[in-house]
Order: structure tokens, then sequence, then C-alpha cells
């Protein structure tokens, strides 16, 4: 193999590979990014055996060839070489020479024969194309709610369905869901071959998030045997898809609430941080009074060791006055999320969740699209 091409187009790419390629002392060859130039292409791939990405990079190709090189030498080198334009390579069995200015290095490398195969998408597969950038915002806001437990693995990705020209992302750990929805010209039963909705591996998620760029407008999903693929100028992550019924999640967001208050998000996330500091472990207890004949939102929170804590915060309140305990960790991740200037909060009376929704003006609606519920410790 020998391969001409510039430092800038090689080093992002290395760099958005590297994490795939990560640490694995039982199979070295993970370890590794695949080079390959072959049919005037030349490509860099990695996997984890569950996420591959394979990214193809403007180059000149002076003769075809294949190596597999550990990502963390050939990314620190290369690292070494910024500032320098032109970067040429060439594979001698299982090593690589690289050439930038006054630099060069041999790295030695593996088989490239022991490489994983990254499956390949066929053509003629269904396809979607989601808009790039509202398809990451929308994973951004609700993957951090997905389960570490694997003991349901269905709820260790992210739920994408299609319904009525919207497609929902979802992400749950039982005890709070976020849902973001885009609108996309899709008609029924169009999506994907007539499935109307997968769950994607939080690490796929993860990845596509870091793969979109600014300068993205689309990007292209197909289904294909029980994998995924995402497709972007140049670029390809494929993954598994997760078996499993993903839990009928909108039985439980509340239709209607017997309470709302609407205040400043900034100002609501400030008195959660701080009542917070007098919980005694990161699944303490704050309670949220809301009084509308006070027109103010309390948050309280106390303990034996640190003291105790008070906030009353403004707000706009329709409804009866209503106490309910409340994990702070849940509500900062789910405020934070929302990312809206207010916060519109949904209370009926008991154990029903609570409704999270983002605003943009104090006496205004509750923006669509996002929501964010959790489930109280307890009402009282």
């Amino acid at each position: 193999m020998k391969v001409l091409c510039k430092n800038e187009y090689l080093h992002k790419t290395i760099h958005k590979l590297e994490r795939v390629a990560g640490k694995n002392t039982t199979l070295p060859i993970l370890t590794t990014i695949l080079l390959e130039a072959k049919d005037g292409v030349f490509s860099l791939s990695a996997t984890n055996l569950e996420v591959g990405i394979v990214i193809k990079i403007p180059s000149k190709i002076e003769k075809e060839g294949v190596v597999a090189i550990p990502a963390r030498l050939l990314g620190g080198f290369i690292q070494a070489l910024i500032g320098t334009n032109d970067i040429f390579l060439e594979g001698k069995r299982d090593a690589i020479f690289i050439k930038g200015g006054s630099q060069s290095a041999v790295i030695k490398g593996f088989n490239a024969q022991e490489f994983p195969i990254i499956p390949k998408q066929r053509r003629g597969q269904g396809s979607i194309v989601l808009p790039a950038q509202e398809a990451r915002d929308a994973i951004e806001r609700v993957i951090s709610f997905v389960s570490l437990n694997e003991t349901r693995p269905e709820l260790t990705g992210v739920e994408m369905s299609f319904d009525g020209g919207y497609i929902s992302f979802a992400a749950t750990d039982s005890f709070r869901l976020g849902e973001a929805r885009i609108k996309v010209e899709i008609k029924e039963g169009e999506m994907l071959g007539g499935l109307k909705s997968i769950i994607i591996p939080a690490s796929a998620c993860h990845e596509l998030i870091r793969l979109i760029g600014p300068e993205d407008k689309g990007v292209t999903l197909t289904i294909q045997e029980k994998q995924l693929f995402f497709t972007l100028p140049s670029t390809i992550l494929v993954s598994r898809l997760i078996d499993g019924k993903y839990p009928d999640y909108k039985q439980i967001i509340p239709q209607s609430t017997g309470t709302t208050a609407v205040m400043h998000a900034e100002d609501f996330l400030r008195a959660i941080k701080a009542a917070a500091l007098f919980t005694q472990s990161s699944g303490g207890e704050i309670i949220m009074d809301i009084s509308e004949d006070k027109g103010v939102v309390g948050i309280a929170a106390q303990s034996q060791e640190a003291g105790e804590s008070h906030a009353e915060l403004r707000a706009v309140i329709h409804g009866g006055a209503q106490r309910v305990v409340l994990n702070p960790r849940y509500i900062m991740d789910g405020i934070t999320a929302i990312g809206a200037p207010f916060i519109h909060i949904g209370v009926t009376a008991g154990t029903a969740p609570i409704l999270f929704r983002g605003g943009d003006e104090e006496g205004g609606e509750a923006r669509e699209g996002v929501l964010y519920i959790v489930m109280p410790i307890k009402s009282r």
C-alpha cells in the first residue's frame, strides 16, 4: 500500500476512530485501525464488535493494500505531525512507514486478515433520511437516561419510533424518561420496510453524536438483518440492533395534570443544586412544595449531618397545592436535557409521574417535541 493524503483529513479521521478502537487485552486486533486502499478509495476502519465505523478520506493512491495499526501509536504520531501538510503512508506486511515533513516512523501492526469483518450495506435495502442536526440534538437530549442495568437489555438503548410524520427518540431507566420528537417527511408504512420502532444501542448513539458535524444536512438510516447503518458523506456507522420489546411508555405520560407551575429554568436548577448539597447521597431526597395561594414553588432538603436548605421561587401556578419528594439528580439531568429558558412542571396527585417541558416565556405555552417525566419517591 502506498498513499499520499492531507494531514488535516487523516488526523480528524483517526481522532474519530480512536474511541472505538479502545483497550482490549483479550483481542489486541480490536485496538487497531484498519487502513485500506482499494478500488481507488482510501478508508480507515475501527470496531469493538458492537460498533463499527468506516471513514473514507481524499487521497492519491499509488498502490493498493491493507494494514492494521495500533490506534494509540498511529494517532500519537500523526498528532506530532500537526502543521505538516502532506502525509505519505506505505504499508509493508504488518507494519506501516509514515513520513510527514522532516519526520518519519515505522509502526508495527498486526495481520490485517485478523481484523473483524464490518458488515457492508447491500443495495436495494429500505432507507430513510433523517435531518442530521435535529436527529443529533434529539438523541443528545435523551441518551443520558438509558439504563446501565443489563438485566433489561431493551432499556440500555434508545428507542426510535415512527408515528404520524414524527420520529420519536426515547430513553428510560424505569425511574425517569426523556422523549424528543422530530418532524420527518415520511408517509405511514414507509419507515424501514414497515418497522414501526427499533432500539439503538447507547454506544452507537454516542458515536453518531460525535460523527455528525455542523455541516451535515442529512443522515441516512438503513436496517439490514438486525444491523443498522447510519450513513453520512464519507462515513458509515454500523451497529447491531437490540432485540426485545420496548415498554409502551406513552401510557404513563400524563395527558393532563392537576397542577402546573411555570418558572425560570435557571432559578429552578440553582435551587435544586443547592438543596442537593444537603442530601445524604446521590439518591437523596428533596421536597418540592407548589403553592398556588402564595404563587411560589418551595424547594427544601435536610440531613442530620449537613443541615438544611430552603428556597422559594416565584412561579405562575394553576391548580391545587402539591407536595412531592424527588431525587435531585434526576431533576437536574432532566432540566439540563430540556435546555429551555422556562420550565413547565405538571403534577398529578398521588404517585403519578411528574411531567417537565420547556418554555420560551413565563406566560406562554410549553414547547412541543421534548418532554421529561420522573417518578416521585413519594408524595406527602
